[in-house]
């Protein structure tokens, strides 16, 4: 099974068969949040991984600041979001690590890994340049593996009003 990308809008054609679990695969397939720090993008893709019939069900960080790391750790176990938070050592990135972790999960037996995670779309064009990219990246990573899918919940930023002064 080739990897892909779907948008939201796509899952309602998908969940008949390979998401749904109808062709008895849900006993084997693994739910992957990756998350980068807590915020609406770490929450939207927690809820939507819930709705996926999985055997096991994962939020994973990858460490590279161990005071984020914490802060992050805090905020998840607050928010009883309904799954654990897996606090992964860097490979030698985060999509690097991400793949790592997935082909782990189908060398123990998973049928297949779906990836869920946020990703932020800038108000602004130039806003573009602030993002790190890191969903896009980890697409990327994971694309070749055999069994990984991916989803990726968009998620808007606030554009602000400029307020006009009379």
């Amino acid at each position: 099974m080739r990897n892909r990308l779907v948008e939201p809008d796509m899952w309602g054609s998908l969940r008949a068969s390979a998401i749904r679990g109808r062709d008895g695969t849900a006993e084997r397939r693994a739910v992957v949040v990756p998350v980068g720090s807590f915020d609406r993008r770490a929450v939207l893709a927690a809820q939507y991984a819930l709705t996926i019939p999985a055997q096991t069900r994962r939020a994973i960080h990858v460490i590279d600041d161990e005071s984020a790391a914490d802060e992050l750790a805090r905020g998840w176990m607050d928010s009883n979001l309904g799954m654990p938070l897996e606090m992964l050592s860097t490979q030698s990135t985060v999509s690097n690590s991400v793949a790592t972790f997935a082909r782990g999960l189908l060398s123990q037996g998973c049928g297949h890994v779906v990836i869920v995670m946020g990703r932020r779309v800038p108000g602004w064009s130039w806003q573009s340049c602030l993002h790190s990219h890191a969903a896009d990246r980890i697409v990327d990573e994971v694309s070749g593996i055999p069994g990984v899918l991916t989803s990726v919940i968009t998620v808007g930023t606030p554009v602000r009003q400029r307020s006009r002064v009379a």
